[in-house]
């Protein structure tokens, strides 16, 4: 609740003084050390461990506001950007440990811990002069701890095959997902309640396969002869696959229309899981020497172009492949009925009950239904791209 310099003097008034009412920007000094170091154990083990400190500055919608805002107050929304707002901080550690297991192959275990402070989150100023409003302050912080399994193999047998698998194992824990997560407690009239819950964006297992079969130019890895040339030289072909268990949701006790913003729970916020999903990314390039370029010198008033100034003009075309499988996987869903599709309002009592009322109950359900086909609930389709980088 800022208090006023003058109590008699009023915004309003012909002698306001806005110098009065607002304060110039005092400058921030974010100090950030790196600390980074490994300890060779022998010829084939590595431990290492690292410690940053990291700031960010907060978005411009945060922060950009002028007096003309205050002025208005009293109209729209009520909702006031904040000039004055800290920059986000973030502490990283991680210790982890290397070991060679073969000529070919190497694991990597490691630890981290990250922790976010002064994170922006929305909050209400009760009370304030000459209404209450809403605006961002530093508020939120957050957690994400975890560990991450990493295994490589090179040159499988002589085959030009490399394969990376990965697994990570995390919880994101905190007092908000986003900068709004507050929005609904205010609209409602409750508190600024402030909760450790998983975040959003926590999924607690995720396993990367990265497979990369790559021909190359040189005698023994030409690919097969035929007739006199190699067609399969310089041809790559990369293989990625992505799976994580779901992200958090929050579970509704009834089915509720949409655009209705009451929130009856059932259990807690985010206490709900999505399921897994998998997705597959296909590669396929190969390389094409198309000439020579050079820079140009003159002799004797002509061009000539001297052998140390050419470089090789390079060609790779490609054609990448985005959700190979074609798979239907959901990245949000209905808390009600946990789908992504359906809301469960339309088969509900009073779904019924509202559909009853229309002039056309059947029209009114069909374009409630396509209401819920979100695209954002699902990732996208698969999607092809055909292209050509040139390399000098």
């Amino acid at each position: 609740q800022p208090f006023l310099q003058d109590a008699k003097t009023k915004i309003n008034d012909d002698k306001y003084d806005i110098n009065k009412a607002f304060t110039d920007f005092k400058p921030r000094v974010n100090v950030s050390p790196r600390i980074s170091f490994s300890f060779p154990i022998d010829t084939f083990s590595l431990f290492y461990a690292h410690y940053d400190v990291v700031y960010q500055r907060p978005n411009g919608g945060s922060v950009n506001t002028s007096p003309v805002d205050y002025f208005f107050i009293n109209e729209g929304d009520k909702f006031l950007p904040n000039a004055n707002l800290n920059p986000e901080k973030l502490v990283d550690y991680e210790v982890g440990f290397q070991q060679r297991l073969s000529a070919n192959s190497a694991i990597t275990i490691s630890t981290f811990y990250k922790e976010r402070k002064d994170q922006i989150q929305v909050k209400q100023v009760t009370g304030a002069y000459p209404t209450t409003y809403t605006t961002y302050g530093n508020r939120d912080f957050s957690t994400a701890k975890g560990m991450t399994a990493f295994y490589e193999i090179r040159d499988i047998k002589s085959l030009p095959l490399n394969v990376n698998l990965s697994y990570t194992l995390q919880f994101a824990e905190g007092t908000g997902s986003s900068s709004t997560s507050q929005n609904a407690l205010i609209s409602s009239g409750q508190p600024g309640l402030r909760n450790i819950l998983p975040l959003d964006f926590d999924s607690r297992h995720i396993i990367t396969l990265n497979a990369d079969f790559r021909i190359g130019n040189v005698e023994g890895n030409r690919g097969p002869k035929i007739g006199k040339a190699y067609p399969f030289k310089n041809v790559g072909l990369n293989l990625t696959m992505r799976a994580r268990s779901g992200e958090p949701y929050t579970r509704l006790s009834r089915a509720i229309p949409i655009g209705n913003n009451t929130n009856p729970l059932s259990g807690s916020i985010n206490g709900s899981r999505q399921a897994w999903n998998n997705n597959f990314d296909l590669r396929l390039d190969k390389d094409f020497i198309i000439g020579n370029v050079g820079r140009k010198d003159k002799k004797n008033g002509e061009e000539i172009v001297r052998k140390g100034n050419l470089r090789p003009l390079t060609a790779n075309a490609y054609v990448f492949v985005q959700n190979l499988l074609n798979t239907r996987n959901i990245l949000g869903v209905y808390g009600f009925t946990g789908n992504a599709d359906d809301d469960g309002y339309v088969t509900s009592a009073n779904g019924e009950l509202d559909a009853a009322r229309q002039v056309d109950p059947i029209a009114w359900a069909n374009y409630y239904k396509m209401l819920l086909n979100n695209p954002g609930n699902f990732v996208n389709p698969r999607r092809v791209f055909v292209g050509i980088n040139l390399n000098f």
